[in-house]
């Protein structure tokens, strides 16, 4: 076997080793992540379960799915690297409220360890919906 064909072989069966992905579910904390995937480069999906309150007892619930990668240099040993999407899951007192979660904007603070997502929802107290505005914050 020529030299070329070995180190190719060598290299092919390295990248088989190297790839992989492993799931972990972790009971939900105080923080609100109730389950993450890792990846072999350390990356993470978490999910926080939020309620949005307005005015006298309405209420939205809503799911953010976010991501977050291994960082060493901050306490929490994560770095949030995204929002992926904030879903309606339920909600009190309103006649309707939109599945559309629209996000304005994310600010990122601590080393993106805090990000405050800024966002609107559209609800019905039963005369047609209207926006609403909000905020979650998600910590790492």
């Amino acid at each position: 076997m020529g030299k070329k064909k070995y180190v190719s072989i060598m290299l092919c069966i390295c990248l088989l080793f190297s790839i992989g992905t492993m799931s972990v579910t972790a009971e939900e904390s105080k923080k609100g992540m109730i389950s993450q995937e890792s990846t072999p480069y350390a990356m993470y999906t978490l999910k926080k379960n939020d309620t949005l309150t307005y005015g006298d007892g309405y209420s939205v619930k809503i799911l953010v799915t976010y991501t977050a990668r291994d960082e060493t240099a901050n306490s929490s040993g994560l770095y949030i690297t995204g929002v992926q999407s904030i879903d309606v899951t339920g909600y009190s007192k309103w006649d309707k409220v939109s599945s559309k979660v629209t996000i304005n904007s994310i600010t990122y603070s601590n080393n993106r360890q805090k990000a405050v997502i800024s966002l609107t929802y559209q609800a019905s107290i039963g005369a047609g919906l209207n926006s609403y505005q909000d905020s979650v914050t998600i910590t790492v």
